[in-house]
Order: structure tokens, then sequence, then C-alpha cells
């Protein structure tokens, strides 16, 4: 018996109406869309010129520390794992996974794990061309 393309078409279009009334799992509708965990914006000025634009995925094991430091540029950092303690003018804040904070430039400042588990963040800097990125302060 030869079974023409209308025919298949017609079986098919009527198993996909009937297969969530017998239970039978749903056809995909194609890739799903990504989804927005957390967003920050932060106010930034910037005078013209060239800029490096740096990006960072950073690990802190437990115990873990920066020395005191600045940078060159603002810098946006993101707690994507973990938490950090971040230590800047003289007082220390908890940054949790999806907490995100701003550094400017002169700010002194340092990250410290202080939990057991591992932290991880993003970090961007948009750096002047031929100004340092990083400076530890002592």
């Amino acid at each position: 018996m030869r079974v023409g393309r209308w025919h298949v078409t017609l079986c098919a279009v009527a198993v996909l109406v009937a297969a969530p009334a017998i239970g039978a799992a749903p056809v995909a509708q194609g890739p799903r869309s990504p989804a927005t965990v957390t967003v920050a914006a932060f106010p930034i000025s910037a005078t013209a010129g060239d800029y490096d634009l740096y990006d960072f995925v950073v690990d802190f094991p437990p115990g873990s520390a920066t020395p005191r430091h600045v940078h060159g540029g603002p810098v946006v950092v993101t707690v994507v794992a973990g938490q950090l303690v971040l230590q800047r003018a003289g007082s220390e804040r908890v940054i949790k996974t999806g907490e995100s904070f701003l550094e400017m430039p002169g700010d002194v400042h340092a990250l410290v794990n202080r939990s057991t588990t591992s932290a991880r963040i993003s970090a961007a800097e948009l750096i002047p061309k031929g100004a340092e990125e990083t400076t530890v302060v002592k």
C-alpha cells in the first residue's frame, strides 16, 4: 500500500494533537532562551581617549586573599560563586554570589575568602591606555 505525503503529514499532526492527552512528552519548540540571573548598573564617567577593556574570571581558594591594591580605571566585580569579604576604607563588607560592586581608580581595597569553600569572581576593567592596570599598595 502506497502512502502519500499528505497522509503522512495528517497522521503526524494527529499524533502531535493527541500526544498531550495520552501523556506523551511534548515536542521541543526550539532552543530555550538565556535567562538573566542578576544585573548591576554603575554610573561611570570616562574622558575621551583610548582604553583597554580587561575581563577576568578569578578563583579564590579558601583562605586566599589579594594584597591591598588600586586600579588605573573603574572595575566592576561580580561574585559568581561563593562569597568574599571586600576590605576598603577601613571597613569590611561580605559580597555574596550574584552581588556586584564597583572599584574606582585610587580606591584601595582587597578581597579575602574567609570561607571553607572556593569563591569565583568575574571582573571587567576599563583602563586608560598607558595607565597601570593594578598597583599593589604597601
